[in-house]
């Protein structure tokens, strides 16, 4: 809350000193400085420009206020120079047409700018001038009141929406357009999933044929394996008359087999009489000539394949 008001050499006010409080209302006959107060005051919160304001033969004016809890804004305006502020114990200068921003923000006091070239400043009024917005056109009485009520922000939350609105049906329309054209690249393209299934069959009977081949692989070291371990492969085999005869011949020879039996029993016994023996002898000679000739005649031994004719041992 502001509490006092110091002003000095400010057009007809050369030094004065009024304590405020949280109503305070100014009374006197015209001429005595009401209106120049309330000028100054004004003057602080806006940085006044030029020097006509200067009190005569003075070289500056000077303004300052206290508010409560002590702070303190001042402001100092020579004829040659432009004004100076000093606040919280910082001196602002080259202030120019402008108000620092750090005394604003103190003040809590600014114009208010609805258009170029218009502003308002709702927190001083004079009693010459004319009401607040009544007579300004309609159209310029509601963007005031809407940059007043900080309506402006709403509608320029809905401007920028609006923007922002159309951008983005712009976006969208695009989009739409660069998604019917990749669609048609798509389209023209192979069938990429149909393709996947021709390559995966194909793999599969890959695997298939490389399986067979290494079954066949296998099965050509087995079969050359034989080859070269069954050497009768290419003997001729003999035909049906051939094995008969041999059958017979075999049956001849299993009895010249058991006749040798005999003999060699007949030797064994000791009780065997000369006559018999040689008999027996001759029997056995007999035996071993055809038993010979029947060899010669097969060419090897039925039973075990040896060449030798005669007198060797048969293996089980």
């Amino acid at each position: 809350m502001l509490e006092r008001l110091e002003v000095k050499d400010y057009q007809s006010l050369k030094d004065v000193d009024i304590k405020l409080g949280s109503f305070t209302v100014i009374v006197g006959p015209s001429g005595n400085g009401k209106s120049a107060l309330i000028r100054a005051l004004k003057a602080l919160c806006f940085n006044q420009v030029g020097h006509r304001f200067i009190r005569h033969k003075q070289q500056k004016a000077w303004v300052r206020l206290t508010f409560g809890g002590g702070k303190v804004i001042e402001w100092e305006k020579p004829k040659d120079k432009g004004a100076t502020y000093v606040a919280e114990g910082q001196e602002y200068t080259r202030t120019g047409r402008s108000v620092p921003e750090d005394i604003e923000n103190m003040l809590g006091i600014r114009r208010i700018a609805i258009d170029k070239g218009v502003t308002f400043t709702p927190q001083f009024h004079s009693q010459h001038d004319m009401p607040l917005l009544l007579t300004e056109s309609s159209t310029l009485a509601a963007r005031a009141l809407a940059k007043l009520t900080k309506l402006s922000v709403l509608v320029e939350a809905q401007m920028a929406c609006r923007r922002d609105l159309g951008r983005v049906k712009s976006e969208h329309k695009a989009a739409g357009e660069e998604t019917e054209r990749l669609k048609e690249q798509i389209g023209a393209m192979p069938n990429v999933a149909r393709a996947s299934n021709v390559l995966n069959r194909a793999n599969k009977l890959k695997r298939g044929v490389d399986s067979n081949l290494d079954v066949a692989k296998q099965a050509a070291d087995i079969v050359k394996d034989i080859s070269g371990s069954l050497l009768l492969a290419d003997m001729p085999l003999p035909t049906d008359a051939e094995v008969a005869a041999l059958e017979e011949r075999m049956v001849n020879l299993e009895k010249i087999l058991a006749a040798v039996a005999q003999v060699d029993q007949a030797k064994a016994a000791m009780g065997t009489t000369g006559s018999e023996v040689t008999s027996a002898q001759d029997e056995l000679a007999a035996l071993e000539k055809e038993y010979e000739e029947l060899v010669a005649e097969l060419g090897v031994c039925p039973l075990c394949g040896s060449a030798e004719t005669w007198g060797h041992e048969h293996t089980a």
